[in-house]
């Protein structure tokens, strides 16, 4: 007769013969872990969310064996499939199409993957700003010039003598005297690097001046994508 034949044997019974006479050394590792296998109670019984695993049909040490090791495979795969739920998602920033992506997959993407970016901004953004998907957007030196312009703007004190700050490197020589206040109402142009044909499409895409590219929320969401995409783990069960 072959495995699993004669007579029917308890789980204790069947827990010993595995322990004893088991020639599969992982199993028998994972059976001698604790009072129970991880996959049992201190009883010896299955957990009772494997309660469509009928314990009467275990009938001998191999049965058990294989059993356990199937419940404890089990477990793990709900286990990580538990995790997988918690997994973030920024289903209001994104395409219906890029709910379910990973950041990275997202990163990757052309800009119209972010919601309210009509596919026609795929061409306009290259042409624009010299991007060609959401990271690049997010890591755009324009981008992040004009939102630290913004910044700073707030803290300006417009009777003060002027002092030494400048940023002369971010803009066009002729606009290089200028407050801050002035300069976000500056054309995106006037970032240094940024020829006068980027006007056009950018205001299409609601980007007239620069104060409006220093709080566009593309371009936020974006930096936020790229950034963290760096910190993204290839599994979402998997941590540090």
């Amino acid at each position: 007769p072959g495995r699993g034949a004669g007579r029917t044997e308890s789980y204790g019974d069947a827990k010993a013969h595995a322990l004893n006479f088991s020639t599969a050394p992982r199993a028998r590792r994972r059976l001698r872990r604790g009072a129970s296998s991880p996959s049992l109670n201190s009883r010896g019984e299955p957990r009772k969310i494997y309660a469509d695993v009928d314990p009467h049909l275990v009938k001998s040490h191999w049965d058990f064996e294989q059993t356990a090791m199937l419940l404890h495979a089990t477990r793990r795969l709900r286990l990580a499939l538990r995790r997988g739920t918690r997994a973030l998602n920024m289903n209001r920033i994104v395409d219906k199409a890029y709910e379910t992506q990973s950041l990275r997959a997202v990163a990757d993407a052309p800009i119209s993957a972010l919601q309210g970016l009509a596919d026609w901004t795929d061409d306009a953004g290259a042409a624009a700003l010299k991007v060609k998907s959401v990271g690049e957007l997010g890591a755009s030196k324009y981008c992040e010039w004009a939102r630290a312009l913004v910044e700073l703007a707030a803290y300006e004190d417009a009777g003060a003598r002027r002092g030494a700050a400048n940023v002369n490197f971010a803009l066009d020589a002729a606009h290089e005297s200028k407050s801050l206040a002035d300069v976000l109402e500056l054309p995106p142009s006037a970032l240094q690097g940024l020829a006068a044909h980027a006007d056009e499409p950018l205001a299409r895409m609601g980007v007239k001046t620069i104060r409006d590219l220093g709080t566009w929320k593309f371009a936020a969401a974006a930096k936020a994508i790229s950034v963290l995409a760096d910190a993204e783990a290839d599994d979402a069960a998997t941590h540090k």
